[in-house]
């Protein structure tokens, strides 16, 4: 067998055992999950009861007024209980909220 034809068998049979690999990993449930889903999960998420505003600003949808407002909110309300008292600050409806829950901790 000449150095081509062996070249050619390995490269035929690198191909077939990617491909065999990647259909096994598919079957088996074991595909790599899209990037959006693993962003949510290295990130670390920012507690709105103890955040102060600069770190409050990372949060999507929440610049320094917002920022501010949470703040102020904490301060005359006490912590938040739910992520969802949020709605009670103005510049957070529920559009604005759906877009920080992911990165949004209580504890």
């Amino acid at each position: 067998m000449n150095i081509n034809k062996l070249v050619a068998v390995l490269v035929i049979a690198l191909i077939t055992t990617v491909c065999s690999s990647q259909a096994f990993s598919a079957q088996s449930g074991a595909a790599a999950k899209p990037v959006e889903q693993l962003s949510d999960q290295l990130i670390a998420k920012i507690n709105i009861n103890t955040a102060d505003e600069a770190v409050l600003t990372e949060l999507p949808g929440v610049g320094p007024k917002t920022a501010e407002r949470i703040h102020l909110y904490r301060q005359q309300n006490g912590p938040f209980k739910t992520l969802d008292d949020l709605l009670n600050v103005k510049g957070i409806g529920p559009k604005v909220l759906d877009k920080i829950r992911p990165y949004a901790t209580l504890s």
